[in-house]
């Protein structure tokens, strides 16, 4: 029979504040079996993704966090291309789920942006040869 999960002592702030700033945030510690922590929905504004969370405390003075297990080092190697982050106070998490993603949105407000501009030349480019041929009438 499987043993209750642990919770890591920091992980509560760690959800309200989370919560505060407009996150969805749903604990997957009771999966066990290596699976991050949390399971975090950014809030609209920041791209509405998704960002899993492992939750580490720290173990000593100098503010060292306890290392990832055998068991969630697998899960995070399985799982390569879905990054993990590790966090271990509010403001490591607020970054992992808001400032981390700040390129991968300017990434994809440039690809928007080229996408734009492609569709206005297209636009041009009918309207001119609509206009052209009817020259010709």
């Amino acid at each position: 029979m499987r043993r209750a999960a642990k919770v890591d002592d920091n992980q509560a702030a760690i959800v309200e504040a989370l919560r505060l700033r407009g996150h969805r945030v749903q604990s997957l510690a009771a999966l066990g079996a290596g699976v991050p922590d949390l399971l975090v929905g950014l809030a609209p504004r920041f791209g509405r993704a998704l960002v899993l969370l492992e939750v580490k405390t720290k173990r000593n003075k100098r503010g060292d966090s306890h290392k990832l297990t055998a068991r969630e080092a697998e899960w995070h190697s399985e799982w390569r291309h879905y990054p993990v982050r590790t966090v271990d106070d509010v403001e490591s998490a607020i970054t992992a789920c808001e400032v981390m993603l700040a390129p991968e949105r300017e990434a994809v407000d440039a690809l928007r942006e080229e996408y734009r501009a492609l569709r206005r030349d297209a636009l041009l480019r009918e309207a001119r040869a609509s206009v052209a041929l009817d020259g010709d009438l």
